[in-house]
């Protein structure tokens, strides 16, 4: 019986030479693989430089986080990306959607990360504590100051609606705080969609913006038109 003298002589068959350069080949491969895990370390003081300048600490386009999360360090780059998810969610949202609008801005995650990164401005690279937003009037003897806030509120957003300039609203305080509102059609409505849209636009006003738990209520005259029993109800015509 023939030996292959290749097995010990040191020969190499056509066989030998493809197996040792696949071997080689995947050998390669992983230590690409392995190389590929390193974790991009970032750019601190161009990091810290755009939030000197101010860049995503008070909200901020989907291009600012962008430009963050290129030299974000891995410690502050997940709260980036949570900043940068939330600014694209808020641009995919049709204008008019406000319930949906601040549901999205005020998302838990989206508020922890923007504090994150709000610390991090401060305790590492130095930056002024960002101020802080005016307090909503909460007096329960400045019930003025409140109206005002809300008639601001409706001018800003729905200005355009056939609503909007045919309503008067009443504020009701609890322990001090706002707690319900009254929309007071002066003439009855174009339509029963008014009712309800005027109904949605408080709402989001009074749960979203003043986080209250207390009722709305859209009348005209002594008509309810339609009403909302608290922030986890929809607005219902009865």
């Amino acid at each position: 019986m023939g030996t292959d003298a290749s097995r010990f002589t040191g020969k190499m068959t056509s066989m030998t030479v493809r197996r040792l350069a696949a071997l080689t080949f995947a050998s390669a491969l992983l230590v690409a693989a392995c190389g590929g895990d390193t974790e991009d370390p970032g750019d601190q003081a161009a990091f810290c430089d755009l939030l000197r300048e101010g860049v995503g600490l008070t909200g901020g386009a989907v291009g600012d986080f962008e430009r963050l999360a290129d030299v974000a360090p891995p410690d502050i780059r997940l709260a980036v990306r949570e900043l940068g998810n939330t600014a694209r969610s808020l641009d995919d949202i049709p204008d008019e959607n406000l319930e949906e609008l601040f549901a999205a801005a005020f998302d838990p995650e989206a508020v922890e990360a923007g504090a994150e990164l709000d610390l991090y401005a401060v305790e590492v690279c130095g930056s002024d504590p960002v101020a802080a937003e005016p307090t909503p009037a909460e007096d329960a003897n400045d019930s003025d100051a409140s109206l005002a806030d809300l008639e601001d509120y409706i001018a800003a957003n729905f200005s355009t609606t056939t609503w909007a300039g045919n309503v008067q609203f009443d504020v009701a305080f609890e322990f001090g705080r706002l707690d319900s509102i009254e929309a007071n059609f002066d003439r009855p409505p174009d339509s029963a969609d008014d009712a309800l849209a005027a109904c949605n636009a408080v709402a989001v006003f009074l749960y979203e913006l003043r986080d209250a738990t207390g009722t709305v209520a859209v009348v005209s005259g002594d008509d309810l038109l339609a009403s909302r029993s608290g922030p986890d109800t929809p607005c219902v015509r009865p």
